[in-house]
């Protein structure tokens, strides 16, 4: 679970460096909306330029704490992993608003693969691949809390072993096939497919189709007969005898 800490100062940096190129292209872009003066002094940027600082403040204050309460331990029975997780969890939201509030000061040129801001639109963008992911860290956070995070997750062990032991398991066999076309096969000279083990499929009858039943391997039988399998036979090939000029 260190790694959560990792993660985490990893989206904070991202954070960081796209809030300072952020801050740098307000104060180098001119509008004329403005009598040429620079996007700093546009309150719209100023606005975003400020939602962008407190939550890269926030980043810093939860990533920096986590990293020292791990460092001097949790008291006993505090939910550690919450801590570890919210930490992780917050910085990778807070580190995609910062990017998105960094393209929307910098404008349609951080759209370029020449500028900064395209690349770390990119990588912040990973988060996904990240485990845990976003709906598992929610879960384990809130399970965490509540003090069933084991309980949880061995009730729903439990549940499944339950299903798994109730559900009956698919017996060994294959579908019978009717007298007629299983004495038809078995008197022709004729390669039959055969499948594990080594027994004939033959077509089954329109007829005899609903009276078939399913049963154990060893026999095949319909309603009112029963018949051994049938094993596959390879056709008798007679070569031509081939004799030497006298």
């Amino acid at each position: 679970m260190r790694r959560c800490i990792c993660i985490g100062a990893v989206y904070y940096g991202i954070a960081k460096r796209a809030f300072g190129v952020a801050v740098e292209s307000a104060k180098q872009r001119a509008s004329p909306a403005i009598g040429g003066k620079t996007y700093a002094y546009k309150p719209l940027t100023q606005q975003a330029v400020a939602e962008a600082a407190i939550e890269v403040a926030s980043l810093e204050a939860l990533v920096e704490r986590a990293a020292e309460r791990w460092r001097t331990g949790y008291g006993e029975g505090e939910p550690w992993i919450a801590h570890l997780l919210v930490a992780k969890q917050h910085a990778v939201d807070g580190a995609l608003r910062v990017v998105n509030l960094a393209l929307k000061i910098a404008g349609a040129a951080s759209l370029s693969r020449h500028n900064e801001p395209e690349r770390l639109y990119r990588d912040v963008r990973a988060d996904a691949f990240h485990p845990p992911n976003a709906d598992a860290a929610h879960e384990v956070i809130g399970q965490a809390w509540l003090g069933v995070l084991g309980q949880a997750r061995a009730s729903r062990r439990m549940v499944d072993l339950s299903m798994r032991r109730a559900r009956p398991s698919p017996p060994h066999s294959r579908r019978c096939f009717c007298v007629q076309a299983c004495a038809l096969r078995a008197s022709q000279s004729i390669v039959l497919t055969a499948q594990p083990p080594l027994q004939a499929r033959a077509p089954v009858s329109p007829l005899c189709e609903s009276a078939c039943v399913t049963e154990t391997p060893g026999a095949t039988s319909c309603v009112s007969h029963t018949l051994p399998p049938i094993t596959a036979r390879r056709p008798s090939v007679t070569r031509p005898r081939i004799v030497a000029p006298a």
